[in-house]
């Protein structure tokens, strides 16, 4: 009995040897498919790559490695979308648990801006973890699509992690991080972006005000008020700037002194915030600004002498009409004329 036994056990053996050697066979020649896309990926061999990887998957669709791959290539060769796509297909079937953590690490800058914009795309439960490590990427640009795609996601980790953003070394991710912080509209976020207002550069200080005209509620009125006594006049300004949104009367005096400010952007923000107001007291100083050496200023404070009701200046801003050089502060100036004037009909501006 144990002999027969034997026998069957040893001719069972026999059969199920090829299937074992087969199916070890398939997968070394698996193995071997990745490992030659792999060698044409790294000799910038991306379309060889992609259809072998892409038979491979066809035939095996169990062999995730081979869209993986596929994805990094996509993000390589800059088909986001692309990829993004190929990335919700396969996920919907199968559990990536380490490849957006692996992606975002990889050596290719290209690759890890695009694990970026997937991890925006398809949110998973560590996406601002992902975000705000891409965000002190040194790659400067991974570093400006994790701060903007972080925009998307509210808390604190995410409004810590543009908070940090704004201290960057390069000016367009501080611009990217205010801006995202304009978005996001956390109040928390006045004092670091008071901070920000000393920034050396313009475009930065501009960003961070809009920011903090954004966020300013009831919550954070007093850091607007403190800010309105500081030493620093860009802080004063934005200060100003944001309390005039809420028609507050302790932000005038310094909308006064923003209508003289160095950067003309703030002058044009100034004179709008004025008639934003309703500070009829402005309207002398409004009336100096129609001669500032900044077109946008200049078209920026007849609109404003026009919304506070300043019939006096109709003569001025004819004269504008008349003699600017610019057109769109000739515009402005005609559109003023028509609301302190209706009766006057349209002003006929001169072509140059």
């Amino acid at each position: 009995m144990k002999s027969i036994r034997r026998v069957m056990f040893q001719c069972l053996s026999l059969a199920i040897a090829p299937l074992l050697v087969l199916g070890c066979g398939s997968a070394n020649s698996h193995q071997q498919v990745l490992r030659n896309a792999e060698d044409l990926i790294a000799n910038h061999q991306w379309d060889r790559a992609f259809k072998q990887l892409e038979e491979l998957y066809r035939a095996h669709p169990k062999t995730v490695e081979a869209r993986e791959l596929q994805i990094v290539i996509l993000l390589k060769v800059n088909q986001t979308d692309a990829a993004v796509e190929m990335y919700k297909d396969l996920v919907s079937r199968v559990q990536l648990p380490a490849f957006l953590n692996e992606t975002i690490r990889h050596s290719d800058a290209d690759v890890r801006a695009g694990a970026c914009q997937i991890v925006a795309a398809t949110k998973p439960s560590n996406s601002v973890y992902l975000l705000a490590r891409a965000s002190r990427d040194a790659n400067p640009g991974v570093r400006r699509i994790a701060v903007q795609k972080l925009a998307l996601f509210e808390g604190a980790r995410a409004r810590d992690a543009l908070e940090d953003a704004l201290l960057d070394q390069a000016w367009q991710v501080r611009a990217d991080a205010a801006g995202s912080l304009e978005t996001l509209a956390d109040p928390r976020a006045a004092e670091h972006l008071f901070q920000s207002m000393l920034d050396n550069d313009e475009f930065v200080r501009l960003k961070v005000r809009r920011a903090l005209v954004a966020i300013i509620e009831e919550s954070n009125l007093s850091v607007f008020r403190r800010a309105l006594r500081h030493s620093n006049r860009n802080v004063r300004t934005a200060a100003a700037l944001a309390l005039a949104k809420r028609k507050d009367g302790s932000a005038v005096a310094v909308l006064y002194e923003a209508l003289s400010d160095p950067d003309p952007t703030a002058r044009v923000a100034a004179a709008r915030a004025l008639a934003a107001t309703g500070e009829r007291s402005a309207r002398p100083l409004l009336r100096e600004s129609l001669n500032d050496p900044n077109p946008n200023v200049r078209a920026s404070a007849a609109l404003a002498l026009a919304e506070l009701g300043d019939v006096g200046s109709t003569n001025h801003l004819a004269l504008l009409i008349e003699t600017d050089p610019v057109d769109t502060v000739r515009l402005a100036a005609s559109q003023a004329v028509h609301i302190l004037s209706p009766e006057a009909g349209t002003v006929r501006i001169r072509a140059n």
